[in-house]
């Protein structure tokens, strides 16, 4: 399926289906961008990468495991809107 840039969104061409266009990404902190509250390595320059299609967000189901230190600052950098779901 082609992508194709358009501005702070990504249009996805589905064959036989409606455009989709994706301007925001939602991520899950625990387990997919974090460890424990530590940024997995390679994540911060794919953050800085994804920033420049998607605004970014991610969601948390379990407080004790919330970035901290240099993971905040990184998600920080790539403007990732982090929430608590608790």
């Amino acid at each position: 399926m082609p992508l194709k840039a358009a501005g702070v969104a990504r249009t996805i061409e589905i064959p036989g289906r409606p455009l989709l266009e994706i301007e925001r990404l939602l991520l899950d902190l625990n387990g997919t961008i974090t460890n424990r509250g530590e940024l997995i390595d390679g994540v911060d320059d794919r953050l800085a990468r994804l920033k420049q299609q998607f605004e970014l967000h991610a969601l948390s189901a379990s407080p004790s495991s919330a970035p901290r230190g240099a993971s905040m600052a990184a998600l920080a950098a790539a403007d990732v809107v982090c929430r608590s779901i608790l």
